[in-house]
């Protein structure tokens, strides 16, 4: 009698086994891939992208209605989804569905999720929002060979020793921006990548300027915003720009960015530019860096690199209100009168001081930009393309290089400060014409200040005003000038390789 062959019993329960594991797999690897699932997740947090926006907008136009509104105290409900929707989150953020609006709260300006699904707290930690907090985001600082990151103690400026964890030194949300020493001591400041909006552009009151920070070199703006100009150096994209703290001072062989002293001036704007490209080879080795340029970009600041200061100025996170004055007639850097708009004196008070001095910088605060109102008229790497033979006799080198250093303006039908000015309305984040109403040299810019555009014989930039300029001088300020070696100052910027 033959065996019949079959499976076994054994094998049998084997063959079960092995089943049930792959299709415990194939279940595993359905739910960690669930495209459902994948697809609530991106609704979701293009939601809340949406959601932040909309707020950014709302709080700025709460400082339009109220000057003194602080956006620390700014708070809002959750909202029920059936009542009086005044004083909760959907008054501010009408796009907000009736189910987030159960879950999110403005507290302090920011949008808070106090919601209790687990899954969502996980996405919103992935995009930097979580159930306590919303953590403002920008990009890292990025330090060179001869850079210290800084930070105050309330009396000096200690050294930050692992600056890439220890973020301690820069706190945007704070209104405290990062600082940084090159080996010479000169003082660099570091605006991060953003983009911006100004609601009313082209007008005579001053505004907050709504603004983002965007991660690494993101090139996508949000609807309605720009990605601020200063951030693409020719055909790059940077992550940030380093900026002097201070004006320039020193020699053109050795230039210093440094408070309390004399600011370097009475050079032409050829002198300038070629003392800012020097700092990058020439004298490479004073600053820390060498001389071999590589990772190393030094330059004359530009108009768009001014705009980017005082725009990121007047944000949530700057000083949004008034830079003030320095009014020391002896051109010391970092100075600070008793008010926005104090007379010319040499009774004037340091960077430092925390009542007066810290009111001359950007962030109201020790931590910004100083001498971007009075002090000296600064040149800026900028002028109408006018033909005049000013620009290659005191400008040549600047007119000659390479166009991610300057900013070049077309002269209007005919060569005047009016036509000028209109000719070039398109221009974005120089503010110059998206915050004044016209560049005839009367005070309509912003807070006041006079705006006059570059024309015939005096082609080149000038930013800021001078120590006695009072009311008219200020950080949006513009003036013109021939380009030769009169009494106007500058600053440097500088680029580094790592922020591309």
């Amino acid at each position: 009698m033959k065996n019949k062959k079959g499976i076994s019993l054994i094998v049998l329960v084997i063959t079960i086994i092995v089943i049930i594991i792959l299709a415990g797999a194939v279940i595993l690897s359905l739910a960690n891939n669930n495209p459902i699932e994948s697809a609530n997740e991106a609704v979701f947090k293009a939601n809340v992208a949406e959601y932040n926006s909309e707020l950014a907008m709302a709080i700025a136009n709460e400082y339009l209605q109220n000057s003194s509104f602080d956006s620390a105290t700014f708070d809002a409900g959750v909202w029920d989804g059936i009542g009086d929707e005044t004083g909760t989150i959907k008054q501010f953020i009408t796009s907000m569905s009736e189910v987030d609006a159960a879950k999110f709260t403005i507290q302090d300006g920011k949008l808070i999720y106090v919601g209790e699904d687990d899954t969502e707290k996980v996405w919103l930690a992935e995009i930097e929002i979580n159930s306590e907090v919303f953590v403002i985001e920008a990009n890292i600082p990025v330090l060179t060979t001869g850079m210290t990151a800084k930070k105050w103690n309330g009396s000096s400026w200690d050294t930050v020793s692992s600056p890439d964890t220890d973020t301690t030194w820069y706190d945007y949300e704070n209104k405290e921006w990062a600082n940084a020493q090159t080996v010479d001591g000169s003082m660099w400041v570091w605006i991060p990548r953003y983009e911006y909006q100004i609601l009313t552009p082209h007008s005579l009151t001053a505004q907050t300027i709504a603004v983002n920070f965007l991660m690494n070199t993101e090139a996508t703006a949000t609807s309605g915003y720009t990605i601020h100009p200063a951030f693409t150096f020719g055909s790059t994209e940077l992550k940030g720009i380093w900026v002097a703290k201070f004006e320039a001072s020193g020699t053109t062989s050795a230039v210093d960015v440094k408070p309390n002293v004399t600011s370097l001036r009475s050079i032409s704007i050829n002198a300038m530019f070629t003392a800012c490209r020097n700092m990058e080879t020439t004298n490479g080795t004073r600053y820390g860096w060498g001389t071999s340029g590589t990772g190393i970009d030094t330059h004359l600041m530009k108009n768009i690199e001014w705009g980017t200061v005082v725009y990121l100025s007047q944000s949530i996170y700057g000083k949004n209100s008034e830079v003030w004055i320095n009014p020391n007639i002896n051109y010391i850097t970092g100075q600070a009168g008793t008010s926005a708009s104090a007379l010319g004196t040499t009774s004037t008070y340091a960077y430092d001081n925390a009542t007066y001095g810290v009111q001359a910088s950007t962030t109201g605060n020790i931590s910004g930009i100083y001498d971007m109102s009075g002090g000296t008229w600064e040149y800026t790497a900028a002028y109408v393309n006018n033909g005049h033979s000013n620009l290659t006799t005191y400008g040549l080198s600047l007119v000659n290089a390479a166009s991610q250093y300057k900013d070049i303006y077309i002269q209007g039908s005919s060569d005047t400060i009016t036509l000028n000015y209109e000719a070039n309305s398109s221009k974005k984040g120089d503010a110059v014409y998206e915050t004044s109403t016209s560049g005839t040299g009367g005070a309509t810019a912003w807070f006041g200040d006079y705006a006059t555009m570059p024309c015939s014989s005096d082609p080149f930039f000038l930013r800021g005003g001078g120590y006695g300029g009072t009311t008219g001088v200020g950080a949006f300020n513009f003036n013109c000038q021939n380009g030769g070696p009169s009494a106007m100052g500058f600053r440097p910027v500088l680029v580094l390789s790592g922020t591309l």
